[in-house]
């Protein structure tokens, strides 16, 4: 996956500034990696997570939580997000 440098929103804010701001208020997600496509296709995202507790586990919180991050993320660029 690469970076998004000049991709924007629509609205004149890069995405990559925008992920990086949803991302950076979630202590969950330690990483994240976007690649870009063709316009009218999902955005996918990879996320790194932060692993639960003194383990390197990390499903548990996916499971938890994964259909709601790809909702929020989706609302804040404006795009189908494919996490």
């Amino acid at each position: 996956m690469t970076r998004v440098t000049s991709v924007s929103d629509g609205r004149g804010r890069p995405l990559d500034a925008l992920i990086a701001d949803w991302a950076a208020a979630n202590p969950k997600i330690r990483r994240v990696w976007v690649s870009v496509r063709q316009s009218g296709e999902a955005l996918p995202v990879a996320l790194e997570l932060q692993p639960v507790a003194d383990s390197e586990e990390t499903s548990p919180i996916w499971l938890a939580h994964c259909g709601q991050w790809s909702r929020e993320l989706g609302r804040r660029i404006g795009r189908v997000v494919d996490l």
